[in-house]
């Protein structure tokens, strides 16, 4: 999925992060990538889905569509209400009912899809956002801290989902949720 060759970034007057940086990630695969906090996890992730532009080198993808849920994803909702932004996911292709009927949206009182985003709790706006990356079924997911903000229900269910997946890149702090195929490091600016 993503070809990483002799990368290096550093954000203005700080040290470089990543020097020389190269590693392939396969689209098959199912990574976690670990790291203390300020590795440079959330940033790599910005880097792969072009969200930062590196300093030299080349981040080359296979051209599979790709979904980014970053560690506040609340910007990637458009709408005033989930309903309103469900909308304009339908208008794209997106199958509104499967998102309204993933089992993380279970649970939650009727009227989730009309309150205003900000009467939302956090979990239920990620549960949300979640639900849209699993009706994606033909996205590479890059999903930067997926459980950190779900209910212990929400993160089994999330964790057995990403199980019948094939093709995903996730940050992650919570051992044990997710089980991928490769587990990496960053560490020092290296993927090890």
């Amino acid at each position: 999925m993503f070809e990483i060759q002799k990368l290096c970034f550093a954000y203005p007057g700080r040290e470089a992060l990543f020097i020389e940086l190269s590693h392939h990630f396969k689209a098959e695969s199912n990574v976690l990538l670990c790291g203390e906090n300020g590795s440079g996890k959330s940033t790599l992730l910005k880097l792969l889905c072009g969200r930062l532009t590196p300093d030299a080198g080349r981040i080359d993808s296979a051209g599979t569509p790709l979904f980014y849920l970053p560690q506040d994803g609340d910007n990637r909702i458009l709408g005033l209400t989930l309903e309103q932004d469900l909308s304009i996911w339908e208008m794209a292709g997106l199958d509104g009912n499967a998102v309204k009927t993933q089992a993380l949206m279970e649970g939650f009182a009727d009227d989730i899809w009309t309150l205003a985003l900000r009467e939302l709790s956090k979990g239920a706006r990620q549960s949300y956002l979640l639900s849209i990356a699993l009706c994606l079924e033909h996205h590479y997911l890059v999903l930067d801290e997926p459980f950190t903000a779900l209910d212990s229900r929400r993160r089994e269910l999330l964790g057995k989902a990403l199980a019948s997946r094939k093709g995903m890149l996730i940050v992650s702090h919570i051992p044990g949720l997710f089980i991928p195929d490769i587990s990496l490091k960053l560490q020092d600016g290296k993927l090890l």
